[in-house]
């Protein structure tokens, strides 16, 4: 039967890790202010909205046959309105959209979806023999890009270093009218971010715009208001005999047309809520000891309050954007305990507590709190503000309930798992997905899995087995939970009464 074949990363921490053991390579105020110190109006991530009422969604046909393996899954079921499956037909991969077969290609090299789920995409290719063709599938749009012109969906290890590739497929702007991928034109062997514009249901072209080209772009982001995009770009460098030691690339972080300073490496730019101000870590040039030259990058603000540190992560933006928190880890000849390296997480302009390692911090809604997960020897735990709590063989990012005043996350001890809620354990799984909140955070639900069957949890109350299910949903009055299921060859839409 098909299956969900790509699991996705539980969250940062898999990219963290990653990032810590494999590329081993300050506190700043954000600023908030557009033009003329005028406050900008910060756009809401959309919401998706489903129905509490229960139906058949559709059925694989007997004469369809499980898909090769696509990056990003192979079933979209987390809106009955916009539902998706990969199949094959003699031999021929095609996508299945709200039971309406797509065109057959050669490959899907990649799924994906708009912020509120309402379109679907995805990468298809036709063989060499058929022409090379490369296809951006966009709603009911099929865009052919021009010969020659492929999407590097961030194999590429310069970025990164360390041999390190993550994942850069396409990205819908936040109103989900714009989408961003990297360009690649195999006969200059350059690549560029391309930004197409149009309505996805409209027989009307679209537009599309080619940015600067370089060596090498990687993980394209829109703003909140979609006018701009930011991106890493890098540029390969000769090496000089008269200097064994200079570098041979430099990176920058691109925003709209503007690139920024160049450094070792320049990852993961995000934007703070207004959309005026970038963030992202950086490797400084030409610096003698790589594990000490990372550093935090604010608009045009490097921290220079902190020396030493082996690592940065991702930074994060408090909900109003006005202050901006990041773990961090620091090399052996900066600790008095003389360890290889310790991490802690800064928030603004203050250091946080010293654990072995530490994790992504997450803002409460209001922005007064922060939690994160961190570790010391082999156990991990999740800490809120300087407060720890019991320690588990892992945990995951932790999720803030509506108010802020509750915080659940996932646990593992002794090879099963399990949610916590507050300071109350749940009960044990094979495996457990990420906790959601109902509105008035009294309530969590989450996705858990037994042997080979897949279950939704909300509360005391457990629902019906399924070969899979997908993310829960509450309602407003959070009565009801409703959620994707896949039975077989059957496509389902559920809903548990939690009242």
């Amino acid at each position: 039967m098909l299956e969900e074949v790509a699991i996705a990363m539980n969250r940062t921490k898999g990219i963290l890790f990653l990032l810590l053991w494999l590329i081993f390579q300050p506190g700043i105020r954000a600023q908030q202010k557009g033009a003329g110190g005028v406050s900008q109006p910060i756009p809401k991530k959309p919401e998706t909205h489903v129905p509490f009422e229960e139906k058949l969604l559709g059925t694989m046909p007997p004469e369809y046959q499980d898909p090769p393996d696509i990056t990003g899954g192979t079933i979209f079921l987390d809106n009955p309105a916009q539902w998706a499956f990969v199949a094959r037909q003699n031999g021929k991969p095609f996508v299945v959209i709200n039971n309406k077969k797509g065109p057959e290609f050669d490959e899907i090299r990649v799924l994906f979806h708009s912020p509120d789920l309402s379109t679907i995409g995805y990468v298809a290719e036709e063989s060499k023999a058929a022409g090379g063709k490369t296809f951006l599938v966009l709603g009911s749009k099929t865009i052919p890009l021009q010969q020659g012109e492929s999407i590097d969906l961030g194999e590429t290890n310069h970025l990164l270093g360390a041999r390190l590739s993550l994942l850069s497929p396409p990205v819908f702007s936040l109103d989900s009218k714009k989408v961003a991928y990297i360009s690649f034109f195999e006969d200059k062997k350059k690549e560029a971010v391309a930004v197409i514009e149009g309505d996805w249901n409209d027989p009307v072209p679209v537009t599309v715009k080619y940015g600067p080209e370089f060596d090498w772009v990687w993980e394209p982001v829109f703003s909140p208001d979609g006018t701009t995009v930011a991106y890493a770009a890098g540029e390969a460098k000769k090496r000089s005999w008269a200097c064994s030691a200079c570098p041979t690339q430099t990176m920058s972080i691109v925003v709209g047309d503007k690139k920024g300073p160049a450094f070792a490496r320049a990852r993961f730019p995000v934007f703070n809520p207004a959309g005026t101000v970038v963030a992202y870590q950086a490797t400084l040039l030409g610096h003698p000891d790589p594990n000490t030259s990372e550093i935090a990058v604010v608009g045009d603000k490097k921290s220079a309050s902190l020396v030493g540190l082996a690592w940065v992560g991702i930074p994060v933006f408090s909900p109003d954007g006005t202050t901006i928190a990041y773990p961090v880890l620091q090399s052996a000849e900066f600790l008095p305990d003389k360890r290889p390296k310790h991490g802690f997480v800064v928030v603004g302009n203050k250091k946080g507590t010293k654990f072995d390692v530490v994790g992504e911090p997450v803002f409460s809604p209001d922005g007064t709190s922060i939690a994160y997960w961190a570790k010391v020897g082999e156990k991990e735990f999740i800490v809120l503000g300087d407060k720890t709590g019991s320690e588990f063989d892992e945990v995951q990012s932790p999720v803030f309930s509506p108010d802020g005043r509750t915080i659940a996350y996932q646990a593992k001890q002794s090879q099963k798992q399990f949610v916590i809620v507050g300071d109350k354990r749940g009960p044990e799984f094979d495996e457990v997905g990420e906790p959601v909140f109902s509105p008035d955070g009294t309530g969590v639900a989450y996705r858990a899995r037994r042997d080979k069957k897949w279950l939704i949890v909300v509360g005391e109350k457990h629902g019906p087995e399924f070969d899979d299910v997908f993310h829960p949903y509450f309602s407003s009055d959070g009565s009801k939970v409703a959620y994707g299921a896949r039975q077989a060859r059957e496509f389902w839409w559920k809903v548990i009464d939690v009242r």
